[in-house]
């Protein structure tokens, strides 16, 4: 995933959601069906997280959990990029919740305003990582933030970049859904800049639910 120019990104103090306070279910995953759990990192906003619960269950009749507010640590920021790597915060989160964490039933979504790279690929920067044989996830909004490029504060916009991303995740994971090569899916399989996440459309195929 390239960008033309790296934002000036304020790595532990980025205001991409404002801090609201999170309605959370505490560290509970539990359950014997597929669920969809949220993980909120960092500065990640609760009336946002509520936003999205409140899209899934109207839209598709799914009753997302969400589970306890986490911080990142410092140790975890690559000081030569200015940048956490995707694989602390899904190892972080096994860590916290060991039992869902090894139930694939269970979906975990981790959710932070913090820049992040993949380990896994030599990108500048990812939008997301899942880790696809345990039906784990992250997401960074860092770079959906319109604030980041120096550009007017566009909450909607950063709001629908954010659902998208959550939106493919759960087409892939919860519902098994295959990737698509028409660029306007929203489950597009070559999502490289924030051009490729604008031109998708924020809803899964007809019939879904």
């Amino acid at each position: 995933m390239q960008e033309t120019a790296r934002p000036a990104l304020a790595l532990l103090t980025l205001s991409v959601f404002m801090i609201v306070g999170c309605s959370s279910s505490g560290d509970a995953c539990e359950g014997t069906e597929q669920r969809i759990c949220i993980v909120p990192f960092e500065d990640v906003s609760g009336d946002v997280v509520g936003k999205l619960v409140d899209h899934y269950k109207d839209e598709y009749g799914l009753h997302v959990k969400v589970l306890d507010k986490e911080s990142i640590p410092m140790e975890w920021v690559d000081a030569e990029r200015d940048q956490v790597g995707a694989v602390a915060p899904i190892e972080h989160m096994e860590n916290l919740f060991p039992e869902a964490y090894a139930d694939p039933d269970a979906i975990l979504i981790g959710l932070t305003s913090v820049d992040m790279y993949t380990e896994a690929r030599d990108w500048r920067f990812a939008f997301w990582v899942s880790n696809i044989e345990n039906n784990k996830s992250v997401v960074s909004s860092a770079r959906m933030n319109p604030e980041s490029f120096g550009l007017e504060r566009d909450d909607d916009l950063l709001y629908s970049r954010a659902r998208k991303v959550i939106t493919r995740i759960i087409g892939t994971l919860y519902f098994h859904l295959p990737e698509s090569e028409d660029p306007r899916s929203v489950l597009y399989n070559n999502v490289l800049s924030l051009d490729d996440l604008d031109r998708m459309s924020e809803e899964l195929p007809t019939g879904v639910r």
